[in-house]
C-alpha cells in the first residue's frame, strides 16, 4: 500500500476537524455580531474560505510586491496550495478537501 493511502485519511480528518472548529468560532462571532451572544473575535482562519480574496491578494503581490494586509490567510493558503501541487505533483484537494473523508467508503 502506498504511503499516501495511509496519510490521506489522517490529513482529511484533521482538516475536517479544523474546519468544524473554525465554523464554531465563526458561529459565536456571528451571534455576537447579531447582538445575541457575548463578544467573540472573528477567527482569522475564515479568510481561507474566501478564494476570490486570495486571487486579489496574489494580484496585489505581483503589482506592488507587498503582502495583502486585508486577507493574508487566503493568500498564504493559496500560495501553499500552488506550491504543494508542483512539489507533490498532485492537487491539493485530494489530501485536504474535508468532504472527501467519507469517499473511500462509497467507492467500495
Amino acid at each position: 500500500m502506498k504511503r499516501a493511502h495511509l496519510i490521506r485519511p489522517v490529513i482529511q480528518w484533521l482538516y475536517l476537524l479544523f474546519c468544524m472548529i473554525v465554523g464554531a468560532q465563526f458561529f459565536l462571532f456571528c451571534r455576537w455580531l447579531a447582538g445575541i451572544g457575548p463578544f467573540h473575535e472573528r477567527p482569522p482562519a475564515v479568510e481561507a474560505f474566501l478564494p476570490i480574496s486570495a486571487l486579489v491578494g496574489l494580484h496585489h503581490l505581483f503589482l506592488t510586491g507587498t503582502w495583502d494586509r486585508i486577507h493574508p490567510a487566503g493568500l498564504t493558503i493559496f500560495i501553499a496550495i500552488i506550491f504543494s501541487a508542483f512539489l507533490f505533483r498532485k492537487g491539493f484537494c485530494g489530501f485536504g478537501y474535508a468532504l472527501l473523508v467519507p469517499s473511500p467508503a462509497f467507492l467500495r
